[in-house]
């Protein structure tokens, strides 16, 4: 019934850390004991079922329930590392954020009600809970609707650490003044293809659908959630962010974040010739792997863990956005709180012949204001 106040890592210790997030992660959480009369809301598969994208809406959707029922708390579970959650609980690495880390048997133990998602979209039977007791919210709840109405809360709660701001504007601010102008707008362009280019797809794909093949379709299956993305979705893009006057006087400058190095040269094969491009690996070292043959145990396996948490602090640092068909970019663009930002997504979001794109309505995923 009492708690003491944990002091967050420096980004150096975390650099240097060979601990498993979770175990970073609760340095940086309250140690915190509920009376029988707390009560509480979890998703037990955080840090377990998704990756960093993934993880922020659950985490969202987690805020927005405790706000619309006062007293009751958010509880993240800390599950037993065993190598093989791919990413954990990234998000406590990510996010200055302070919340209660609980063994997760002892959630499973004292939870009074467990709702599951019914689907990849928004789930609007969510707001009939009554969010009276101990409850467990299962799902990938991926969709802006889940937390749309209490957006303030969430992004007061969901602030980048602030080491991770400073680094990421250093880097803004140096593509800034290599090209001879503080007054450039920097857009963010996320570019993901290795888990959808056709001849990577089984490999990665693989575990996931034995666990769900409603969701992710037959083993060996060639089809992927999303489609690839091609040059013809960033030339349209590029061209409806320079439309408007959006980017001022001077022309845009694109700060391209790509997953891979593979990523990195298709991109500089591939990119429009008249646009103004640079590259963050070129500022912050691509230390990703993507190793052939890897499975899902071990796909997208770093070789340092702040790689994707600077990227993505990176990407919410800029002036506006392209995004990619992944969670991990729209988390990009909605982390910037900059009131002006101009931010593209790719539709459809999910590939039609895919099952999850007959099964899914993404009408709702996106904020208003951002451009389809």
């Amino acid at each position: 019934e009492s708690g003491s106040s944990g002091v967050c890592p420096s980004l150096e210790l975390l650099e240097r850390s060979s601990e498993s997030s979770v175990a970073v992660a609760s340095s940086c959480t309250r140690a915190s004991f509920f009376r029988d009369q707390d009560k509480w809301v979890t998703n037990s598969r955080l840090g377990v079922s998704g990756m960093m994208g993934n993880q922020l809406f659950q985490l969202a959707a987690l805020i927005a329930f405790a706000h619309r029922h006062p007293g009751m708390q958010v509880v993240i579970p800390d599950i037993p590392w065993s190598g093989r959650e791919q990413e954990r609980l990234r998000v406590f690495e990510l996010l200055a954020i302070d919340l209660p880390l609980m063994p997760v048997r002892y959630l499973q133990v004292r939870v009074q009600s467990t709702w599951v998602e019914r689907h990849f979209h928004y789930d609007e039977q969510l707001e009939e809970m009554e969010g009276d007791v101990n409850t467990d919210l299962l799902g990938r709840f991926q969709s802006h609707a889940y937390f749309a109405d209490c957006e303030e809360e969430v992004r007061s709660r969901m602030q980048i650490r602030p080491e991770l701001r400073r680094r990421a504007a250093a880097v803004v601010s140096r593509v800034r003044t290599e090209l001879g102008s503080q007054l450039a707008k920097v857009v963010s362009l996320h570019v993901r293809r290795g888990d959808n280019v056709p001849s990577e797809r089984p490999k990665i794909y693989d575990g996931w659908r034995r666990e769900a093949p409603e969701l992710y379709g037959q083993v060996g299956d060639s089809i992927a959630p999303h489609l690839l993305m091609d040059s013809r979705y960033i030339q349209r893009a590029t061209a409806e962010m320079e439309e408007g006057g959006w980017c001022g006087s001077e022309p845009c400058v694109y700060l391209v974040f790509a997953d891979t190095p593979a990523d990195v040269e298709w991109c500089r094969q591939n990119l429009p010739a008249h646009v103004r491009v640079k590259f963050y690996s070129d500022y912050v070292p691509l230390m990703a792997t993507w190793e052939k043959g890897a499975g899902v145990k071990d796909h997208g396996k770093r070789a340092a863990p702040l790689t994707d948490i600077l990227d993505l602090a990176g990407i919410a640092a800029c002036d506006g956005h392209i995004v990619s068909t992944s969670t991990f970019s729209w988390w990009g663009a909605w982390l910037n709180d900059k009131p002006d930002k101009k931010v593209i997504v790719p539709t459809p979001w999910f590939n039609p012949q895919h099952p999850m794109g007959q099964q899914s309505d993404t009408s709702t995923m996106h904020p208003r204001g951002w451009t389809e």
